[in-house]
C-alpha cells in the first residue's frame, strides 16, 4: 500500500543501481524486511533472485528449496530471501568456507560439491522426498541431476549455464 517501504528489481539487461524508480507494481516489488536496511534490501534486489524464488518457481514457506551456486551474489540473496520466507534452504558451493558462509545465510545444510553428492545428501536429508524447487546457475551435466533431485511435481528453474547449455535428459524422470 501507499508508504509501505518496499524493494524492488529490474530486469538484468537493464543494468540499474538508483535511489529511486519506476517499477510494475506486480512482480517487481516486493515489502522490505523489517530486520534490514534500505541498503541491505537494494543488495538483494540487484541480485534478482527474488524474482526467480517467488514469481518463476513459486516457493513457499514449508517447501524446500535447493540452490546451486549459492556462494555467488544471486545464490547468496536466493538462500537468505527462501529462508527468510519459511523455506528448508540447502545449498552447494565449492568449498568449506564457502558452505560455512551458506549456512550463516540461513541454509540449513550446505554442500560442499567437490566432496560429496548434492543428490544423495538432499534425498537424506529430506527422507527420499526432495525439494520443490531447484535454482541452478550450473547448467550442463548439472540439469540430470537437479531432476533427480526432485519432489514430485517439483520446479526446476535455469537461471545461468556456467558448465554449459547441453545436457542429456532421460525423459523418463521428467515422467
Amino acid at each position: 500500500g501507499v508508504g509501505e517501504a518496499v524493494f524492488g528489481t529490474i530486469a538484468p539487461r537493464f543494468g540499474a543501481h538508483a535511489e529511486y524508480v519506476c517499477l510494475p507494481e506486480h512482480g517487481a516489488v516486493a515489502p522490505k524486511p523489517s530486520n534490514v536496511s534500505y541498503t541491505e534490501a537494494a543488495a538483494l534486489a540487484d541480485a534478482t533472485a527474488l524474482c526467480f524464488l517467488r514469481d518463476k518457481a513459486g516457493l513457499r514457506a514449508g517447501q524446500a528449496v535447493l540452490v546451486n551456486g549459492a556462494s555467488g551474489a544471486v545464490g547468496s540473496a536466493a538462500v537468505q530471501l527462501a529462508a527468510n520466507a519459511g523455506a528448508r534452504v540447502f545449498a552447494t558451493a565449492g568449498s568449506a568456507e564457502k558452505c560455512a558462509a551458506c549456512e550463516q545465510l540461513g541454509a540449513e545444510r550446505a554442500i560442499n560439491y567437490r566432496d560429496a553428492d548434492f543428490v544423495a545428501v538432499v534425498r537424506e536429508q529430506t527422507a527420499g522426498r526432495g525439494v520443490d524447487v531447484v535454482l541452478d546457475m550450473v547448467g550442463g551435466a548439472y540439469f540430470s541431476r537437479n531432476l533427480d533431485v526432485l519432489a514430485t511435481e517439483g520446479r526446476l528453474v535455469e537461471i545461468a549455464t556456467l558448465q554449459g547449455a547441453k545436457a542429456e535428459l532421460n525423459i523418463q524422470t521428467i515422467m
